[in-house]
């Protein structure tokens, strides 16, 4: 079976070898490579052709790179790269992570073996030479699954993740364009929608690179609230219009709280039509929040409650401190 692997590349130069080292060196054969260049800054690009041109020539007629004119965003630079894949499964790999040698071949044998659809496996969270081994909680259910991956308890990465193409031509998922964060969230939702049997690699096969952590200070997080939104609106359209297991209306509902909590906290002016997409968010649903951050907690209570000042305050509080 034939396995593509989409990268996209983004000013990765410090960390783009040792991903397409690790993509290059795989034990299954038969892989078709597709990286595609959000027009970098850096010499990102270069050191891939360079290290594809001295150390593996051999790949040369598998290997796929594209090269955007401008700078166009992560999801629309995924969806390039999905739109060219030609293998009957596809993965999705950063360009600042990088994997095990068996990886490909480990997703593929579960996947042909027991007739999956999706094949989800654990990985390492590194920072720095510090790695810490992550495992996926095994879902008795795919609507348990989508549950967690609303709520945050489960990866919604398609990095660890081995999907059939075939679900993703056939209903065209595609990332949202306008999204700067959870557009890989989104379609790993959609394809669990159309999946029919999932399953799990519980060997840590991907290394999940945070060092290179762009979203972590104050300004990126005001930053991303639009994203955060039209997220959480094309959630509720998907999810919120018709009837969904009790399972997938709680972990809405997750998702919304801990969305409400971050507006809150990161949002220059808190409007009407920012707030009202959190109006039937059940306090309930706030409070008991399997991974939301207290102080996420507490706010959003704040703000059910209507206690404005104390809402006020906390959004005081935070400025005062990143100042």
């Amino acid at each position: 079976m034939k396995v593509s692997i989409v990268v996209p590349i983004y000013n990765t130069s410090l960390y783009i070898e040792k991903c397409a080292r690790s993509l290059f060196e795989q034990t299954h054969d038969d892989i078709e490579y597709i990286f595609i260049d959000d027009a970098s800054t850096d010499d990102s690009l270069a050191r891939l052709k360079t290290l594809l041109r001295d150390n593996y020539p051999q790949l040369h007629d598998r290997v796929k790179i594209l090269c955007n004119k401008q700078n166009i965003g992560v999801a629309p630079t995924r969806s390039l790269g999905m739109k060219e894949v030609t293998g009957d499964y596809i993965i999705q790999v950063d360009s600042d992570d990088w994997v095990e040698p068996d990886y490909v071949e480990s997703l593929l044998n579960a996947a042909e073996s027991q007739g999956l659809d999706v094949v989800i496996c654990d990985f390492f969270y590194c920072l720095g030479d510090k790695q810490v081994v992550t495992e996926i909680e095994k879902c008795a259910s795919i609507d348990e699954c989508v549950s967690k991956i609303l709520s945050g308890e489960c990866h919604g990465s398609l990095c660890n993740k081995l999907i059939k193409t075939s679900i993703i031509k056939e209903h065209s998922i595609f990332p949202e364009p306008h999204l700067r964060i959870l557009e890989d969230k989104l379609v790993v939702l959609s394809v669990l929608s159309h999946a029919k049997k999932i399953g799990y690699v519980c060997r840590p096969l991907y290394y999940y690179n945070r060092f290179n952590l762009g979203y972590s200070t104050f300004q990126t997080k005001v930053m991303l609230i639009p994203s955060f939104t039209l997220a959480t609106q094309l959630l509720i359209e998907r999810y919120g219009s018709e009837p969904v297991s009790s399972v997938i209306y709680d972990g809405l509902q997750f998702h919304k709280a801990i969305v409400l909590g971050h507006i809150l906290l990161y949002s220059q002016e808190l409007s009407k039509e920012k707030l009202e997409l959190f109006h039937d968010l059940p306090v309930k649903h706030i409070i008991k929040h399997p991974v939301s951050p207290f102080h996420y907690k507490l706010i959003g209570v704040f703000y059910k409650l209507r206690l404005t000042l104390f809402v006020s305050m906390m959004r005081g509080i935070l400025r005062f401190i990143k100042k």
